[in-house]
């Protein structure tokens, strides 16, 4: 398995199973957003980028909000509109998505900004958002930081057994320097299991530069907590919850 559509077209049918504690962590952070919203919060119009196979998508509409989904696998969306048929979603990149409504809350979690590899890519999205985002409106994404990537990252093993599948996603950093997750999977198939593997590369950029291009798409009243425990953030901090106002 040697591209990222081949990764996401094993990952789609597990994907929820697979990610129970990053679905539960981003509905945390959309309950914890800042009291000074507000109204802010009162169910509108929701963009939800990288949305998967639909599951926080799905906890949003059923919360009040007008939500539309955008996702670059269409394994993803075609698990979507399988598990949610009354759910809005297409297959589009999330860096430079072409839609005319303009949105209240916009959200991207799951490390999704991530894998983005290029400095240009983070800025056309967050250009992208401030473009569709509403007078007064939120985008609220979460990042791994540098630290993470740097230190936590090259000795993290994840191990997921089923019925059907096993899931081994292994960090490290490749002979480039940057930060590579290595996928193996055992998917059973009739009475035999066949193995996949696939790199998948994350970039991670400091905070301050992260800060600057946020000001430079005109999204430049931001709010960033540690990701993991809602507080101040340190030196230490693995992931970022960033709420970014216009």
């Amino acid at each position: 398995m040697s591209d990222i559509k081949s990764f996401y077209k094993i990952l789609a049918p597990y994907y929820n199973d697979l990610h129970q504690e990053a679905f539960i962590r981003s509905i945390l952070y959309l309950k914890s957003c800042p009291t000074s919203l507000g109204s802010r919060m009162t169910p509108g119009k929701a963009l939800d980028l990288g949305c998967g196979t639909g599951q926080l998508t799905n906890f949003l509409y059923e919360n009040g909000w007008s939500i539309y989904g955008i996702d670059s696998s269409a394994d993803m969306i075609n698990v979507l509109k399988s598990k949610y048929p009354f759910l809005s979603a297409s297959v589009a990149d999330i860096r430079n998505f072409k839609l005319e409504d303009a949105y209240d809350l916009i959200v991207c979690f799951g490390d999704t900004i991530n894998h983005l590899l290029g400095e240009c890519d983070w800025l056309t999205l967050f250009r992208s958002v401030s473009n569709r985002l509403s007078d007064r409106g939120l985008f609220c994404f979460d990042v791994i930081t540098p630290y993470d990537h740097c230190e936590v990252w090259p000795n993290s093993v994840t191990v997921a057994e089923r019925d059907t599948f096993t899931h081994i996603a292994r960090g490290c950093i490749d002979e480039e320097g940057r930060p590579l997750l290595i996928n193996t999977w055992f998917v059973k198939e009739g009475d035999l299991w066949q193995r996949y593997d696939s790199r998948l590369l994350h970039k991670s950029y400091p905070l301050e530069t992260v800060l600057q291009w946020l000001a430079d798409a005109d999204l430049g009243n931001i709010i960033v907590l540690d990701g993991d425990s809602l507080g101040k953030v340190t030196s230490r901090s693995t992931r970022w919850l960033i709420y970014a106002f216009k």
